[in-house]
């Protein structure tokens, strides 16, 4: 896939000192950068080239996140390239988790700049070591059993588990670990930049581990909710077999003056007769989001 001039909010954005407009810095990469829901994983290799045109300026690329308004450089990929050139990137997986990343392709003098648009960065479950073989189509039919519909007496012999049972809150550079029956405290300025100024809640992402016990496949919505309110929008998660699903959402936690459920269940389980009316709850604790005057 290869596109020209673009940037995280739509419109080309050029630096451009005592010239008409141009195509300045072509890019072609295998970074995800779509829509929210392409996420790209954490300790994989993507590609990455770039093409100058009608200049012999140097470039450099970096990686930024933008977040509750504000710009961050992440990492540089490299400093003082060639206009033509490419290369493959690692994503760390010291990043933190979330969305507004960008790959950002600037002339080291400034006068040209070109954005991808923003993208996802989390964890990625991976197989676990082996050789994949190709197998003949009568064998791989057999091999592959097919996607069952998740049935709720299942969730009562423990299918789907939270391992371990705990979620991590994370918001700026914070984080918080809260287990299975556990009360936490979050407090914050009430001025604080990370506060939705819309909402005057607290922007943040909610991470956890589902674990599939057994050898069924299941695929359904989960979800969670912080008091009354349900993180938006639930999460399709598939599991094969025995594996597990690493599952990051955004959440905006609203301050009250008292302690609040902070809830992980499945939204979509279907019952024998096709009803969806009961939600199997797999995580429950307690969190208090506090603000105080700066």
């Amino acid at each position: 896939m290869k596109i020209r001039l673009v940037v995280p909010w739509g419109v080309v954005l050029f630096l451009l000192a005592g010239a008409a407009w141009g195509q300045a810095i072509d890019f072609t990469t295998t970074v995800p950068y779509h829509s929210p829901n392409d996420k790209a994983c954490k300790g994989k290799a993507y590609s990455i080239s770039w093409t100058a045109s009608g200049h012999s300026e140097l470039i450099q690329i970096r990686l930024l996140r933008q977040l509750e308004g504000a710009t961050s450089e992440m990492q540089v990929l490299g400093s003082s390239l060639p206009g033509s050139g490419s290369m493959n990137w690692t994503i760390p997986a010291s990043l933190p988790s979330g969305y507004g990343y960008y790959l950002e392709f600037k002339t080291m003098a400034g006068h040209y700049v070109v954005c991808t648009g923003m993208f996802h960065i989390q964890v990625c479950v991976q197989r676990a070591g082996g050789q994949v073989h190709a197998l003949p189509d009568t064998q791989f039919q057999r091999a592959q059993p097919p996607l069952q519909v998740m049935v709720y007496e299942q969730f009562e012999q423990g299918a789907i588990r939270m391992d371990p049972a705990s979620l991590t809150v994370r918001w700026g550079s914070h984080s918080l670990a809260v287990g299975q029956n556990e009360e936490k405290w979050i407090s914050i300025d009430e001025d604080s930049e990370l506060l939705d100024p819309a909402t005057h809640g607290l922007r943040a992402t909610v991470e956890y581990t589902l674990r599939n016990t057994m050898a069924k496949n299941f695929r359904f919505h989960v979800t969670g909710r912080f008091g009354n309110r349900f993180f938006s929008p639930a999460q399709q998660v598939t599991f094969v077999g025995l594996a597990s699903q690493h599952v990051v959402q955004e959440v905006i936690l609203y301050p009250s003056n008292q302690t609040l459920p902070i809830v992980v269940e499945a939204t979509d389980i279907l019952i024998d007769g096709g009803a969806n009316d009961v939600r199997p709850v797999f995580f429950s604790a307690k969190l208090h989001v506090r603000t105080f005057p700066n």
